[in-house]
Formats: structure tokens, C-alpha cells, sequence
């Protein structure tokens, strides 16, 4: 259990200069957040748990910069052997369905986008490529994937664009439009 409390004290954006840093545990707590904002009181325990410890084998592994695996298909299917790995060894490989694993997804990028509005707000202009990153992911990646028929799946198109809209009206600057 030591080992994997520790690994929610690993700092995130290592390779990025930050002014508030941001840990695992910050980074999952704010996901299980968005996750449970979408579902409510209907997310499963497996979602809500896999929002919780998606990111703790980079207690094992390291936090490697998303670009790097993207750029790297061969490299990110080792990195996800190794973090399968590390999550059975520690018992935190919790079973999700399709849906749940695209909107866990959704919940962690969006809290990429939310953890940078923050840095930006706080006067961090250098972060502005990370939120460039981050919406193009949203918008050319996940939100095609999305089955607007299906309610939960649209209930996070519902928050996609809330959120946008919230830094849309507080920072117009930054040109927020993930979802066309």
C-alpha cells in the first residue's frame, strides 16, 4: 500500500516549467472528478477506482510526455505493457467497458486542460502548447469516438463544451474550441 501511496506524489509536467506543480494524486482526484461529473451517482466502482490509479505506475515507469508515446507507437505499446503490468502486480487493473475506458479518457484529458487553464491564469504563457496538445487530442481523437445517441456518452459532450465555454468566457485569448 506504501508503494502505491507514494506514487501519488509524483509530480507531473517534468519536462515543462510550471508555477503551481501538479501531483498524480491532484491529477486522478480532479479525473475521478470529472468521471463522477459525468455519470453521477450511476459510475461503477471499476471507473470511479480506474480514475483514481490510472496514472500510478508512473511510480514504476516515469511520467512520459504524451507526444513522446503518440509520436512513438512501438515505444507506447511497451509503456502500456509495463503499466499493465505494474497495475496487476498492485491489483489496480480494474475491468472497464468500452464506453467507460473513452470517457475515462475524456475525464483525464480534460483535467490536463483544466490543470493548464490554471497555470495560464496564474500567468504561465509557456503552457499555452501543452493546452494546444491537449484540445487537438480532444477534438480530433476522443469526441469523434463519442455516440451522441447514447445519453451518458452525450452527457460528456456536455461537459466537454461546458468546460470550453468556462474558459472560453474567462480567457477568450486562448481560442478554446475543441468541439465543432
Amino acid at each position: 500500500m506504501n508503494e502505491l501511496r507514494q506514487a501519488g506524489r509524483i509530480v507531473r509536467y517534468h519536462t515543462h516549467p510550471t508555477i503551481q506543480p501538479q501531483t498524480v494524486a491532484a491529477h486522478s482526484h480532479g479525473v475521478a472528478m470529472i468521471v463522477w461529473r459525468i455519470y453521477g451517482d450511476k459510475v461503477s466502482s471499476n471507473l470511479l477506482m480506474a480514475a483514481l490509479t490510472h496514472d500510478l505506475a508512473e511510480k514504476a515507469i516515469g511520467d512520459v510526455p504524451a507526444p513522446v508515446k503518440w509520436n512513438n507507437p512501438g515505444l507506447m505499446t511497451e509503456f502500456r505493457r509495463l503499466e499493465d503490468q505494474y497495475n496487476k502486480l498492485n491489483h489496480i487493473d480494474f475491468a472497464l467497458t468500452e464506453e467507460e475506458s473513452l470517457i475515462l479518457k475524456i475525464a483525464d484529458t480534460l483535467e490536463l486542460l483544466e490543470y493548464c487553464y490554471d497555470e495560464f491564469s496564474m500567468g504561465n504563457k509557456g503552457i499555452q502548447e501543452i493546452i494546444d496538445r491537449g484540445k487537438e487530442h480532444l477534438r480530433s481523437k476522443l469526441v469523434p469516438r463519442l455516440d451522441t445517441e447514447v445519453p451518458v456518452q452525450y452527457k460528456a459532450l456536455s461537459v466537454i463544451n461546458q468546460t470550453m465555454d468556462e474558459f472560453r468566457v474567462s480567457h477568450p485569448e486562448l481560442v478554446f474550441s475543441c468541439v465543432d
